[in-house]
């Protein structure tokens, strides 16, 4: 659990405290007629406070200690769980605006357009000259992005991933790459044509770019004979 967690400290902290309170919650039904739960309720609300002290975030969630046992009852984790569920609330409204800002809702002409695209690139990568392994990191990127057009909002960070694969692969300079640039190049476009419609005109995927020619170094007056 511990060794998967999200890199994002808000979305780690949703995914967290969720796991808890299930544990909680089941533990509480399993009890005993007599068995005291109350022990639960504490390490749902120690589990909690030590992940908000663990990953940064208590400027967003009042500062508290971990009670002990003889102070906590189920009044005490109600209120707890209320607090926590106030903050759960404005995480998820703010990771859903934050989602809708950086996605796109794509119509029906368009996923075709870019599922066309994409199965113009796994025709180009599979005829590539390069390694096996490179070849299925490019397939595993267009493959991904596959999955997100089919989703009702399309993350930009995805088309982001495979637009840096696509990058590395540029690097090698062979001329062959040039339909492998172009529609990298064409998707970016979709996209970024697509949040225009949507109502910002700025742009969420750059170019790709071309690789730079060298300049030859400007003649000195030393250079020019008199």
């Amino acid at each position: 659990m511990y060794d998967n967690l999200p890199d994002d400290p808000e979305e780690a902290f949703l995914y967290l405290e969720s796991v808890f309170r299930a544990e909680c919650e089941q533990k509480i039904r399993d009890a005993h007629h007599e068995e005291r739960v109350d022990i639960y309720y504490v390490q749902y609300i120690s589990k909690v406070l030590g992940a908000i002290s663990e990953l940064g975030i208590e400027s967003h969630f009042a500062k508290r200690s971990v009670p002990s046992i003889e102070d906590v009852d189920y009044q005490t984790y109600v209120n707890f769980s209320k607090d926590v569920e106030h903050y759960r609330t404005m995480l998820q409204i703010r990771r859903a605006r934050r989602r809708k800002e950086f996605s796109v809702a794509l119509d029906q002409a368009t996923k075709i357009k870019l599922r066309h695209m994409l199965s113009q690139m796994r025709d180009i990568v599979d005829r590539l000259d390069v390694s096996a392994i490179k070849k299925e990191a490019l397939f595993a990127k267009i493959n991904a992005l596959q999955a997100e057009i089919d989703r009702d909002r399309a993350r930009f960070d995805i088309v982001a991933a495979l637009w840096i694969e696509g990058c590395e692969k540029l690097g090698e300079g062979a001329g062959k790459l040039k339909p492998l640039r172009e529609l990298l190049d064409s998707i970016g476009n979709v996209f970024n044509q697509a949040k225009k419609v949507e109502g910002t005109d700025t742009p969420r995927l750059p170019p790709v770019e071309k690789p730079k020619q060298i300049e030859p170094p400007k003649p000195t007056s030393d250079d020019i004979p008199f």
